[in-house]
């Protein structure tokens, strides 16, 4: 697990960014985020998936979406926030959020963001349910194992809707 802490450093990125260009290491961060969300190291998925949006940023649209959020909302967001806020945008606009292991690091990304009303605001903007954006029930007390291998808790996070 600590080498998954590690991995979400930005310390542990320079030199690669230093040899590459930021979309190449942008797209190896998020293959990193993918392993970590799958390990379960949500909180390091979220680091990595921010780190990728501010080494490839994500379109004016997305980004003109979480400034719009963040301003009805009154959430003065910092960079590190506004960059967590943009991966939920991109996460849920490239479709992949809904499906293992992302929904627990799209919550992370929220956590991260610093406002669960811009989180949720994101999301509905992008034309999902906002309670995505939200933790689903028991998620801290249920192991990893059971997280991993519920389907009833899958159907249940995804609703009568879907």
């Amino acid at each position: 697990a600590e080498a998954f802490v590690i991995l979400g450093t930005a310390e542990v990125w320079a030199q690669a960014l230093a040899e590459d260009a930021g979309q190449v290491v942008a797209a190896r961060m998020r293959a990193a985020a993918e392993m970590s969300a799958r390990e379960d190291q949500h909180e390091t998925a979220a680091a990595l998936l921010a780190m990728a949006v501010e080494n490839e940023p994500v379109s004016e649209t997305l980004a003109a979406i979480v400034t719009k959020e963040c301003v009805e909302c009154e959430h003065e967001a910092s960079l590190q926030q506004r960059r967590a806020l943009e991966a939920v945008a991109d996460l849920l606009q490239n479709g992949r959020a809904l499906e293992q292991p992302w929904p627990r690091t799209l919550r992370a990304l929220v956590i991260a963001g610093g406002s669960d009303k811009a989180g949720r605001g994101v999301t509905a903007a992008l034309k999902q349910p906002a309670e995505f954006a939200s933790g689903t029930p028991f998620d801290e007390d249920s192991t990893p194992m059971a997280r991993k291998g519920s389907a009833i808790l899958h159907a249940a996070f995804l609703g009568d809707e879907h």
